[in-house]
């Protein structure tokens, strides 16, 4: 009888156990689908307003052009109406402001190359292209686009405007954090449902609705930030 017994275990387990994994799988797949799409749907989300932007006078681009001798602050070339852009010394996507003492004249591909970055941080980065050059006025040479790029790949941000960032815009650790309470409340809320309407409405019955749901709602909830931190996403940096 117990060898009989020991037996259909061991089957039970054999047949259940390849089963089990792949219900493992799929929840693991299922829970970072999730977390892409909660940081691909929040990309760039503010948690703090950001400066309106405004119009400049062609008055106003020519005045800060000239101040500069007409060349970009950064690879010197000349400027004109075509290349011309004005950029914020200190982004206003971090608050700063539009008073001409925050802005300076820049050619369209260094100002991509800057985009967000603070003035000085990005500087840093423009330094280290040009091998220890100081850049305090355009140097005469000018970084090719590529370059600079493989640069800013291979580097992190300063330090300055990571700070900025963790304080402007909502981090992955942030948006993870608050879509995986939404998560939880939407497993648990369908199980609440699907048992509210199976079970018998009984006293028991509702006990087990409400709280299997908060129970599961929960576990989802701490499930899925686990998974982000064993998958790297929760330290994450934009």
């Amino acid at each position: 009888m117990i060898t009989q017994l020991k037996s259909a275990s061991a089957h039970t387990l054999s047949v259940l156990q390849p089963v089990g994994n792949l219900v493992a799988r799929g929840t693991l797949a299922t829970i970072d689908l999730s977390h892409q799409i909660i940081l691909r749907r929040r990309q760039g989300e503010r948690a703090a307003p950001r400066t309106r932007r405004i119009r400049f006078t062609q008055e106003q681009r020519s005045r800060i052009s000239r101040k500069q001798g007409n060349r970009c602050m950064y690879c010197g070339v000349r400027l004109n109406r075509t290349n011309l852009q004005i950029d914020h010394i200190y982004p206003v996507e971090f608050g700063g402001p539009n008073d001409e003492s925050n802005l300076q004249a820049l050619c369209g591909r260094c100002n991509a190359r800057k985009g967000i970055q603070i003035d000085a941080d990005f500087r840093a980065r423009y330094r280290e292209a040009l091998r220890g050059v100081v850049v305090g006025r355009p140097p005469a040479n000018r970084i090719p686009y590529a370059r600079f790029d493989a640069i800013t790949r291979r580097t992190r941000q300063g330090d300055a405007t990571r700070t900025l960032r963790r304080l402007v815009f909502r981090t992955p650790r942030q948006k993870i954090a608050s879509g995986s309470a939404v998560l939880g409340g939407i497993t648990g809320g369908a199980w609440f449902i699907g048992m509210a309407l199976l079970l018998p409405q009984t006293e028991a019955g509702q006990y087990i609705a409400f709280f299997g749901g908060l129970m599961l709602g929960a576990a989802t909830w701490a499930g899925s930030v686990l998974r982000a931190k064993y998958t790297g996403i929760w330290d994450r940096e934009e």
